[in-house]
């Protein structure tokens, strides 16, 4: 609240309290994905300028994990690299307890919609093994909340993912196939809603690209823009 010059009652300013990454939308170029890039949990493979920006640093806070992307027809990929951390903890049961990553993406980036559709997906993955691996506990796809329609569940065999757990951290990469993304078509659609939170089992989640008071969990206005170019 802050007082009129001219005496009258005061007026809110509604944006006195929203951290600055509520005040931006942002779009991000992702590029095709490298013929040689291969998910076996090292990342040396993935090339430059696959990063996806730390946003986070906008509001003066710096994200602890580095998250990269890439796509192709027949799917999205991504990878996480996590340092610094004595130790990795992850439980299958209650995900965001431990170390985990968490994706939303809508195939179409409907920017109006306020509750996920048929085009929006959320999955988990979790730094297990250090291995190609495609169990249901390792990676899985989950409801949305408060969705006015699901998109279809996809089978286990349609997510793979790698680990590679270190003394200090670990990395971790998974593909998307096409056939798990309802309504992906990168050629008629070439623009998606992304969103991702990285949790650790000793400190606070890295988030992207929103604060964590803002409902990133069911709401796909909140997300960013990714933008598929070739």
């Amino acid at each position: 609240m802050r007082p009129d010059r001219q005496g009258a009652a005061p007026t809110t300013d509604l944006t006195a309290d929203l951290p600055a990454l509520a005040l931006f939308d942002f779009c991000v170029p992702v590029r095709r994905r490298a013929r040689r890039l291969t998910v076996d949990g090292d990342l040396s493979d993935w090339p430059e300028g696959c990063h996806l920006p730390d946003l986070a640093a906008i509001g003066g806070v710096p994200g602890g994990a580095s998250v990269l992307m890439a796509w192709d027809e027949r799917g999205l990929y991504f990878a996480v690299e996590v340092r610094d951390q004595r130790r990795v903890q992850v439980d299958p049961k209650r995900p965001h307890r431990g170390d985990a990553l968490f994706l939303w993406i809508d195939t179409r980036d409907v920017r109006d919609a306020q509750r996920a559709g048929r085009f929006c997906h959320h999955f988990v993955a979790l730094p297990l093994g250090g291995q190609r691996l495609r169990k249901p506990e390792a990676a899985w796809q989950a409801p949305i909340p408060r969705a006015r329609e699901q998109a279809p569940m996809c089978r286990p065999s349609e997510i793979q993912t790698a680990c590679d757990v270190r003394a200090y951290g670990y990395s971790l990469e998974l593909a998307i196939a096409a056939s798990a993304l309802n309504g992906f078509d990168p050629s008629e659609f070439p623009r998606l809603g992304l969103a991702y939170m990285v949790s650790h089992c000793a400190r606070s989640p890295d988030l992207w690209p929103v604060p964590p008071h803002l409902p990133f969990g069911h709401d796909p206005s909140t997300w960013a823009t990714i933008d598929l170019v070739r």
